[in-house]
């Protein structure tokens, strides 16, 4: 199988045109009694997206967006259907506050909602996940998560350009640092006791089962 040539400096230039250019965002929900719903945001050109579980419509749609902007970036314009969080209250504000042009769509629309399709995808890979590994169903807020990042470091072509790339490098303008650690969801893990922690006729490890990824340290465990 041939590996596909990826050219650093169209990765580059695709990188600085879609940055922040227009993000879609949709809500979803789950037959969960603590986390009922989560918050999809996918940036149009690079693809990348981050979803976050919210206990909440009410107060948990700004708090998504509030978080995508500080922790990933703030967007250019935020496409979104016309349910009552979407239109106003504290979404309308942080973005009138941010300087972020909001745009709306028929919800149940799924030829408009460039999120609906995103959103298909990540559940299918979670859903996968929680059976694979036989979790029950409040492990899904994790799950997801995982699905999210394995989905941001996986390379997909882009036709428009046609060009081989991962959603990663085109939102950040370089490759992730290290996709060795991706590791079947569900799966068990040794972690290594502190020093402090160690005995002399104990085991040095404990066993823990793998949950998400961590953006400061390659791997989260419980």
């Amino acid at each position: 199988m041939k590996v596909p040539f990826v050219s650093k400096g169209r990765v580059q230039k695709l990188h600085r045109a879609s940055i922040a250019e227009a993000w879609f965002t949709d809500t979803f929900e789950v037959d969960d009694v603590s986390y009922r719903y989560g918050q999809a945001y996918v940036d149009y050109r690079s693809r990348f997206g981050q979803i976050y579980p919210i206990k909440s419509r009410r107060t948990g749609v700004a708090w998504s967006f509030e978080t995508l902007c500080a922790d990933i970036v703030t967007p250019h314009l935020l496409i979104r259907d016309n349910i009552a969080e979407n239109t106003g209250g504290k979404l309308m504000e942080i973005c009138e506050r941010k300087g972020v042009g909001s745009a709306f769509i028929c919800p149940y629309r799924k030829e408009m909602d460039y999120a609906e399709g995103y959103l298909g995808r990540m559940c299918a890979m979670a859903t996968y996940a929680l059976v694979y590994a036989g979790a029950p169903l409040f492990f899904w807020r994790w799950a997801i998560l995982a699905a999210v990042f394995v989905n941001n470091i996986t390379a997909c072509y882009y036709s428009r350009e046609k060009l081989w790339a991962t959603p990663h490098e085109l939102m950040y303008g370089e490759p992730y640092a290290d996709s060795s650690v991706v590791m079947p969801w569900g799966c068990g893990a040794l972690i290594l006791l502190e020093k402090h922690q160690q005995t002399k006729f104990k085991s040095r490890c404990i066993l823990v089962i793998f949950l998400h990824y961590a953006t400061s340290h390659p791997l989260h465990t419980y």
